[in-house]
């Protein structure tokens, strides 16, 4: 998860490094837009409130690697040494002598893919692996307020630190470099062929292993995903796709997968049956691949056909009613929340259809020239009629969650409306985004 600020009065110590909770966070930013309507003299408290904030560069002091322990940190060159208490030479440079030198950021750390994490306690900085083990600890000396962005070095043999400590009380910003010894991995096993084309296949990817999937499906579908890459050889992808349909009859997937090949050699009579046999499926993913049909540029050429149309359940029957994955993301999955200035923030929600349903949740907020953005994301469910659930990550603690509802909205225009309630004081109404 990520929270972004885009004025250069905010703290770039709230990148994956939370000390708020989410959800207070986003009630803050909710409540927020309202604030400066109450302000009497905006002009006179803006000194106040800019002095109130961390007087950081919102892109932190950490300017690169060099070469090995050599570093950037701002206008000045240092060396870090492999000692515990982490001391480093430092000399400012020129800005001729800054040009005549190569840096790299590094490799940032942040979310599941990270190798390495930062956490603090009190005046001191743990860097633990990604196994939970710690790698090295460092005292600042006095209490750190924040920890920034974190980079690996290119041999993963160093980490840069960006950090924040409070003199004569004011906020500083800081870099400290700490060697490391990453755990050794895992020998790398060989894919194979059969491996190596679902993940070429893009189509394959959208599905996984379930427990409902029996012994073989799997297996003839990677088969189909191999010869439905080349034109020759689309009969044996067709034959693989009956194999798997008669061990799994019914699957969504599959009859997805028929329904492409149908199209890819222009039998657009046998692509819609396909279609409509996958919308009579009773498999729990039915509705998925269905949306999935909607939006494959393979279909493209019978977007405007009637029966393709009523097979993917753009146009429906007096007595169809859509199900909440279908109200959700089915007209693209992007919902927002119109700006007033002053009054409330403009709040953009998109849904992922991809195989971990993630989310961006974006909240802009303007009021009398001063603009604020925060970014926030995470993985999304619905469950049962109404209910959409959105899960906020946390490095360091237990994950947030917030329930919103859909509901047909007020103005009685049919449409659906998303309503989310961070704490009892603030929420949010959107709107589905049709262009």
């Amino acid at each position: 998860m990520e929270i972004e600020e885009d004025q250069a009065t905010s703290s770039p110590y709230e990148h994956g490094h939370l000390e708020v909770p989410v959800m207070k966070r986003l009630a803050e930013r909710i409540r927020g837009a309202t604030l400066s309507r109450v302000r009497p003299q905006p002009c006179l408290l803006l000194p106040v409130l800019l002095l109130s904030l961390p007087a950081v560069a919102s892109a932190g002091v950490f300017g690169g690697f060099s070469d090995g322990n050599t570093y950037r940190k701002g206008d000045s060159i240092c060396t870090a040494t492999a000692k515990k208490d982490a001391t480093a030479a430092c000399t400012t440079s020129s800005v001729a002598d800054l040009a005549k030198m190569s840096f790299k950021r590094g490799t940032k750390q942040r979310g599941s893919s990270s190798l390495v994490t930062v956490q603090k306690k009190g005046t001191t900085l743990h860097v633990v692996a990604a196994d939970g083990g710690t790698l090295a600890s460092w005292d600042a000396g006095q209490v750190i307020g924040g920890v920034g962005d974190v980079f690996l070095g290119p041999k993963k043999q160093w980490v840069a630190i960006e950090f924040q400590t409070r003199f004569a009380g004011r906020a500083v910003e800081d870099v400290v470099l700490l060697p490391i010894a990453l755990p050794t991995a895992a020998p790398v096993v060989e894919k194979s062929s059969d491996a190596k084309s679902v993940e070429k296949n893009s189509d394959l990817q959208r599905g996984s292993k379930t427990k409902s999937d029996p012994p073989g499906f799997r297996e003839a579908m990677t088969k189909a995903a191999r010869f439905a890459r080349k034109r020759r050889s689309y009969d044996k992808a067709e034959a693989a796709l009956k194999n798997a349909l008669k061990l799994a009859p019914g699957h969504p997937e599959a009859l997805f997968q028929v329904a492409i090949l149908h199209a890819k050699r222009k039998n657009y009579e046998a692509t819609i049956d396909a279609l409509t046999t996958l919308s009579k499926s009773k498999h729990e993913a039915m509705v998925r691949w269905r949306v999935e049909a909607r939006f494959d540029v393979r279909f493209k050429a019978l977007r405007g056909n009637p029966a393709f149309r009523k097979a993917v359940g753009i146009t429906r029957g007096p007595d169809e009613t859509p199900s909440l994955y279908e109200r959700l993301v089915a007209l693209g999955g992007r919902w927002e929340q119109e700006a007033i200035p002053c009054e409330q923030p403009q709040v953009n929600l998109t849904l992922r259809r991809d195989k971990k349903q993630r989310f961006d949740l974006v909240i802009r907020s303007k009021c009398q020239g001063m603009a604020e953005t925060t970014r926030l994301d995470g993985t999304w469910l619905h469950k049962g009629a109404v209910d959409l659930a959105l899960r906020f990550p946390n490095m360091e603690s237990e994950d947030d969650n917030l329930t919103c509802r859909v509901e047909l909205c007020a103005d009685e225009s049919g449409e659906d409306c998303v309503r989310c309630q961070p704490d009892p004081e603030s929420e949010f109404l959107l709107r589905t985004v049709r262009r």
